[in-house]
């Protein structure tokens, strides 16, 4: 079962959202160290002793720019959303039209969920479970936070793909060329990756509970914060393997 979290900016709460849309919440700098996230709506820790490498927030101006006193403040930590003058309300909003894609601008082609594999395609947000996508050649497409759950990739080409925040369980990824991929956030658990090219590849905050990695080429891949295969969550720093408290895991 996915875990879940409230969040909540000021007096407002929000939620709740699965933790791979938190994940990118504070990827984004949409939320910041000094917000607060709860499973319960009743126990609240600050979103930095989960996330200690959230962004922290500067100081609200006290005088001179007429800011409301609950407003987040006017800062290059928070691009984007948190523009003088926002109200917690219409932050807390904003995070939920995030997790629903709304506003985002792709430099990708037009999403188009029913066309045939090809490098650069867009499949964002599209829903392509139990596919098979096997030795299809998929370089450089935009996959992120597509419903992916159970499709084959088996020897596909997938060098430099955007798979953000994608939902990849259970998916056939033995054999793929996946180097340089962008995974930030990518729920992988149960994932076959045996024999997976994912030398430099960007796994930071992903899901690899459960994942097959057996013989993958994980060279400067990096693991941030990953979920690992033993359910340990990775260290910051984690290049080439995840890094964890007290010893080495390698990705065996």
């Amino acid at each position: 079962m996915s875990e879940l979290w409230y969040v909540r900016c000021g007096d407002s709460i929000r939620g709740p959202f699965k933790e791979a849309i938190v994940a990118q919440f504070v990827l984004g700098r949409h939320i910041t160290a000094a917000d607060r996230l709860s499973r319960d709506r009743e126990n609240w820790v600050s979103v930095a002793e989960i996330y200690p490498d959230a962004a922290v927030s500067e100081p609200a101006p006290t005088s001179g720019r007429g800011m409301s006193s609950d407003a987040p403040p006017s800062s290059p930590e928070r691009p984007g959303l948190f523009r003088q003058g926002f109200s917690v309300a219409m932050l807390c909003a904003a995070v939920i039209a995030i997790s629903l894609g709304i506003g985002h601008e792709s430099t990708q082609a037009e999403t188009d969920c029913g066309a045939a594999p090809r490098p650069n395609i867009n499949f964002d947000h599209c829903r392509l479970t139990h596919r098979s996508f096997d030795d299809a050649d998929l370089r450089t497409a935009s996959l992120r936070s597509a419903l992916l759950t159970g499709t084959s990739f088996l020897g596909a080409r997938l060098g430099g793909a955007d798979l953000a925040f994608a939902q990849l369980r259970d998916s056939d990824f033995s054999h793929a060329d996946m180097g340089a991929v962008r995974a930030v956030g990518a729920d992988l658990k149960g994932a076959d990756l045996r024999h997976t090219d994912l030398r430099h590849a960007d796994l930071s905050h992903a899901d690899l509970r459960g994942a097959n990695m057996s013989g993958a080429d994980i060279s400067e891949a990096r693991f941030d914060h990953a979920r690992w295969n033993d359910e340990q969550k990775c260290l910051p720093g984690s290049i080439g393997g995840c890094a964890l408290p007290e010893r080495q895991n390698s990705g065996s």
